[in-house]
């Protein structure tokens, strides 16, 4: 996720400080300046957004910098908003990789007996029948090692669910779905069938079950938990912030 602002930080650090960040409405959508000089991307295409909310949000990562050394890993929506004007990688190629993963999927690739299986039943269950509904789908559960083989019909409804997103709302749900490692549980917090909470939930329900057990390694698990919550909750305040008519 953070490429995009690495080389946005590298550019931005040769011409430091700037003084002031604006935001300001084009007729494509709302544009951000510093120092009234327009922001642009990485490929140097006009950062311009389709909403003013996901302007001021981004104008407010930018603005946190003026008092520190740029760092990329604050700025997750410019890096997102960067990758879905950008595109580094085709949309058809994103779709087919997030696609690989459908038959290996977490949510229905589970232990076969004991407490941890009780536990992702319990998780997934109803996250999965969330979007089964949502994308009028079944989804077959397995405990084989091999993962389950999907329909041809759900792995095709995925994909027309996927190609009927435009390039900002793929970019927010791909990241979602790359952070929680699972197609279902991804597409679940964009659409909003579950919460961020939620999401975190079924994306840890191995770490969390192991935490439960042996205890919470300090240094180590509270740093993984933090990472992910933000690597889940960004994409997801990036989608809201894309709906938003204000």
């Amino acid at each position: 996720m953070g490429n995009q602002c690495r080389s946005l930080a590298a550019r931005a650090s040769k011409q430091q400080l700037f003084e002031k960040v604006g935001v300001h409405q084009t007729q494509e959508g709302f544009g951000i300046t510093l120092d009234k000089h327009p922001l642009r991307t990485p490929s140097k295409n006009p950062l311009v957004l389709p909403s003013k909310a996901l302007a001021l949000a981004v104008a407010a990562e930018w603005r946190w910098q003026q008092n520190h050394k740029l760092q990329p890993s604050t700025m997750p929506l410019m890096s997102l908003a960067a990758t879905a004007i950008d595109e580094p990688k085709p949309r058809h190629a994103v779709i087919d990789t997030l696609l690989s993963h459908v038959h290996t999927d977490a949510t229905c690739c589970r232990e076969q007996t004991g407490p941890i299986a009780a536990r992702q039943a319990e998780v997934y269950r109803p996250i999965v029948e969330a979007v089964s509904k949502r994308l009028g789908v079944q989804f077959h559960v397995t405990d084989s090692i091999f993962g389950a083989e999907q329909p041809e019909s759900t792995a095709l409804a995925i994909r027309s669910y996927l190609e009927g997103l435009s390039n900002w709302s793929l970019a927010g749900t791909a990241e979602l779905i790359a952070s929680c490692r699972s197609v279902v549980v991804g597409i679940a917090i964009s659409e909003g069938l579950v919460d961020v909470e939620q999401g975190l939930e079924a994306a840890r329900v191995e770490e969390n079950f192991q935490i439960e057990g042996w205890g919470l390694v300090e240094g180590g698990h509270d740093i993984d938990s933090a990472g992910l919550k933000v690597q889940v909750a960004a994409p997801s305040i990036f989608l809201r912030l894309l709906q938003s008519k204000d």
